[in-house]
């Protein structure tokens, strides 16, 4: 197992109450669908910057509340270290605790890596386990380091539904232009997740929070020097007022109901319906009991006991809804209708007898998935009236509200991903229809056992696995790499890392070092396909070594051992709700999906979207891309999976080509579009962008973003590499990306360029066969690539 690595595990244990693995026995179920908090989780613990004396390095990662009711980040902590090289992690040298590192002299040579303990706002349960990045070697540097001066916001005391912007002076003792500079904005000081950009709208979650926009200043490399710092240190604006609260309309309490028998020692529950026409969250929503329109000052719960003080009386319970955030934060009270007939209980409490809970699985080790059976046997008192008791099941003290218990009968609860890390407990209250209730009477609890995947079904990208109370866990990921089949090909699964973060195809990205890149491939920046070209000419690869295309359309299954389960159990991550992403590859069943090709490729400002799967463009796909997308005619075939491919245009007018682009990721007809079919011409012959007047307003730099950027040619003569990203390869699938090629099927992609001399013709790219172009009736069927703005 990976010395780094660092699970979290739960004993098994017998007990009655969880005092460990995430749960807390004292938990509040208000604000949280009546649920115990659990702990806040970090994911995609990773690096940034140039590890470069001189240079700054900034821990990034994602910060996740898994609660019904997501709390915000707190103060959570940070530590750099220096690994020592042993597995031991523990006695390695804190390096700083902050989110960013400026590297000194005393870094060189060393390894060094990013933590961080993640923390939400409140009371209970919030502080998580720490997760670390993989760790970076520092080198030396060369050159100054750009720098970002007087780095401002525009407005210094905003409301929630602004939108911010940033600005700042770029300047380089090198005297080296700016390249492509990084954006981030921060509330109370923690890194906003993908606010990236010089504009930032404020949500309600910013509210109440004072922001600061950052900047990374990065400068060009303009004599391709190895080691040269390009990456300078961030640099902050002032923060901010605390963000104000938008007006908008009252939260509102609706549905107001009680439930329950109305004798004298019975529990009433009340229950309601939270709406706010703003989409502000719930807040502490004020709850209270009245008996003959007086409130009872310590009844603030959901439920409550009637008393003989009850009888001939008029019981209300009443809500008064308040939002989290928002103005105005406070609602109208709303009452149920009154409860006035309560009645003396006249029988004997019951006998019940709680019989041992049942599993479809090992009772002794509740796993997710499993469903446990709680029982028991009613015998009545002397006046022989009905049962009348309560049946609950519990996580921790908390009634789990989806498990649904008649009386009289069993009752199933179904363990979820919610209960994972909780102790489990069968709950009945004995109680005749004439009676009292009696003492409640619960099984002995059981600890929840599990396996949780979370991250992205991409190419490149990272899954994490959460091992919930197993012991000595052993992990192996596995994928079949043995062909370029797709999904018809996956069934001979090996395993490709051990580790509780696996990067999806971290071994082919692997046969190429940043050193051989800047070295002995095209030296942008990047690893990329004409890296992958120029490693073949170098024999560091030859046409036998695993690629991107043996990843795409395939799955992804986990394993586990442990000391309480030697047998492995695996999940496949294309089952897992909470791992995003994946290419739909079967028209015929779209809950089918595998590993994607890399879904954006940033370039010299510019995004390239990946081409979508015939699948993903048919009407009920469900597929994240929109669901305003044309439906494809036409598919070409690479990897076991169909790839839509479309006309330009068709002879009704309609320009499913270039819709693809302008409705991508668009929820309805009145979102801005923001991805834009590319132009791959800029001559006198040729009209750059003829989709100008549909909306196409494509991104610019010097002239135009142009597809034919993307190319790259080796020059034979003098043996020399170019600056694009693709490769001279003759593949039906990038390597590095893969992204669909089909060289070999003369199917290049379309572009918005049209030639002067006839606009029903359209210039498309075969970007991957060194960028060779040309003239097609926009008739045709091609692949759809779609570009924005990087930032």
């Amino acid at each position: 197992m990976d010395g780094n690595m660092k699970l979290r595990y739960c004993a098994l244990a017998i007990a009655t109450v969880l005092t460990g693995c995430g749960s807390d026995s004292e938990n509040p179920a208000q604000g949280n669908n009546g649920q115990d908090f659990k702990a806040p989780i970090a994911s995609s613990v990773a690096i940034s910057g140039d590890a470069l004396v001189g240079s700054t390095l900034t821990g990034k990662y994602t910060f996740t509340d898994p609660n019904y009711s997501p709390r915000p980040e707190g103060d959570s902590q940070y530590q750099w270290r220096q690994a020592d090289g042993d597995a031991d992690t523990g006695n390695d040298k804190v390096l700083g605790e902050s989110q960013t590192l400026a590297l000194t002299d005393s870094e060189f040579g060393q390894n060094v890596y990013f933590c961080v303990t993640p923390a939400a706002e409140g009371n209970v349960n919030i502080i998580g386990e720490e997760k670390c990045s993989a760790s970076v070697n520092v080198q030396s540097g060369a050159g100054e380091k750009p720098q970002a001066d007087n780095v401002i916001i525009d407005n210094t005391a905003p409301t929630v539904g602004e939108t911010l912007t940033g600005d700042y002076t770029y300047s380089d003792p090198d005297g080296d232009a700016e390249a492509i500079s990084r954006f981030v904005w921060k509330s109370n000081g923690k890194d906003i997740d993908g606010a990236n950009q010089q504009g930032f709208t404020l949500t309600a979650t910013q509210e109440g929070v004072s922001i600061q926009f950052c900047v990374t200043p990065v400068s060009e490399n303009p004599d391709g020097l190895p080691n040269y710092p390009v990456t300078g240190d961030q640099a902050c604006s002032d923060a901010t007022t605390a963000v104000a609260a938008k007006q908008g309309s009252a939260p509102v309490a609706s549905a107001v109901t009680t439930s329950g028998d109305h004798t004298v020692g019975s529990i009433v529950t009340g229950q309601y319906s939270y709406q706010d026409d703003d989409n502000d969250l719930e807040g502490e929503t004020i709850i209270a009991w009245k008996r003959d329109s007086v409130v009872l000052p310590s009844e603030t719960a959901s439920s409550y006991t009637l008393t003989v003080d009850d009888k001939g009386a008029s019981v209300e319970f009443c809500v008064t809804p308040v939002a989290a955030t928002g103005l105005p934060k406070q609602g109208s009270e709303v009452c149920a209708d009154p409860i006035t007939d309560v009645t003396e209980p006249v029988g004997d409490v019951p006998t019940i007898t709680l019989g041992d809970v049942a599993s479809d699985g090992d009772v002794q080790l509740a796993q997710v998935g499993d469903t446990l059976t709680g029982s028991y046997q009613y015998q009545p008192s002397s006046s022989g009236a009905a049962d009348d008791s309560k049946a609950v099941w519990k996580a921790g003290d908390q009634v789990i509200a989806s498990a649904t218990c008649t009386t009289g009968q069993v009752c199933d609860l179904t363990i979820g991903e919610q209960q994972l890390g909780q102790t489990l407990t069968y709950c009945v209250t004995p109680k005749a229809t004439d009676s009292q209730p009696g003492t409640e009477q619960c099984s002995p609890a059981l600890d929840t056992f599990g396996i949780r995947m979370s991250g992205k079904l991409e190419f490149g990208q990272d899954l994490e696995a959460d091992i919930v109370g197993y012991t000595n866990a052993q992990l192996s990921w596995k994928v079949d790499t043995s062909n370029t089949d797709g999904p018809a090909g996956d069934s001979s699964r090996v395993e490709v890392a051990t580790g509780s973060i696996y990067t999806i195809g971290q071994e082919v990205l692997a046969n190429i070092t940043p050193e051989f890149e800047s070295s002995t491939g095209n030296n942008n920046g990047m690893i990329d396909d004409a890296d992958w070209d120029q490693a073949i000419r170098a024999s560091v690869v030859d046409s036998t070594t695993v690629n991107a295309a043996h990843y795409v359309g395939k799955d992804v299954e986990l394993c586990v051992t442990s000391t309480e389960q030697p047998q492995p159990q695996c999940l496949l991550a294309s089952a897992q709700p909470t791992v995003s992403g994946g290419v739909i590859y079967n028209k015929d069943d779209f809950n089918l999906r595998a590993i994607e090709p890399v879904r954006e490729v940033t370039f010299k400002g510019a995004v390239y979207h990946r081409p979508l799967s015939f699948a993903e463009m048919q009407t009920g796909s469900g597929s994240d891309f929109g669901p305003l997308m044309p439906k494809a005619h036409y598919s070409q075939t690479a990897m076991g999976i169909d790839w839509a491919s479309l006309k330009l245009e068709h002879t009704d007018g309609t320009k499913p080509g270039l819709e693809v682009c302008l409705n991508l990721y668009k929820q309805d007809e009145t979102d801005s579009s923001t991805w834009f079919l590319p132009a791959s011409r800029s001559d006198s012959a040729y009209l750059p962008n003829g989709f100008e007047a549909e909306g196409n307003q494509l991104p610019v730099d010097d002239v135009n973003t142009y597809l034919i950027k993307l190319a790259n040619i080796y020059n034979t003569k003098d043996s020399v590499v170019g600056q694009g990203i693709v490769g001279n390869l003759q593949g039906t699938a990038s390597p590095i990306f893969g992204w669909v090629t089909n060289s070999a099927g003369n199917t290049p992609f379309w572009s918005a360029t049209k030639p002067n001399s006839n606009l029903e013709q359209a210039n498309s790219v075969k970007f991957y066969d060194s960028g060779s172009s040309g003239n097609n009736a926009v008739g045709n069927g091609r692949f759809v690539t779609c570009v924005r703005a990087a930032g």
